[in-house]
């Protein structure tokens, strides 16, 4: 009776501690970024939308949101239905702090080569906020992945 106990302590136990684990965060809105188009693995067009206490955050926030749907999340039916980077958004960033800093404040805009805001600015409650239709080199923008060491080069 005892060695049934003990057994039924420990399955206890070990559910309790195999639940409590620390759930994964993937806290941006996919859901504001669509894919428009794409030519083969070279580019993709994507149509975000952003929100800011500017009209000029509201467009970083869109650029943004769309970079940040290719490096983790990926587009179903595409070309990029994998992420480029991971799926673990937190875990990622946490690694690569300063990378991410400096892409997104200085490094991101490089590989727009197009840009169109397909919906004029409108304002609600004090929020800006636009729909920006981008067209992202996405094979440029792995090789810089890879050369800094963010994403490992195929094949290694």
């Amino acid at each position: 009776m005892n060695y049934l106990k003990t057994i039924i302590l420990f399955l206890t136990c070990a559910l309790f501690t195999v639940s409590c684990g620390s759930k994964k965060d993937f806290d941006f809105a996919s859901a504001e970024v669509a894919l428009v188009a794409n030519e083969g693995y070279e580019t993709a067009t994507l149509r975000s939308t952003g929100y800011g206490n500017s009209k000029d955050e509201a467009l970083y926030q869109a650029e943004k949101l769309a970079f940040e749907n290719l490096f983790f999340r990926g587009f179903p039916n595409s070309n990029f239905r994998n992420p480029i980077i991971g799926l673990d958004r937190n875990a990622i960033e946490k690694k690569h702090p300063t990378f991410f800093d400096e892409f997104y404040g200085n490094t991101m805009r490089t590989f727009i080569s197009s840009s169109y805001q397909s919906t004029p600015f409108q304002k609600s409650k004090g929020t800006h906020i636009t729909t920006v239709d981008l067209t992202i080199n996405v094979n440029t923008l792995k090789k810089y992945l890879e050369d800094k060491g963010i994403v490992r080069r195929f094949g290694l």
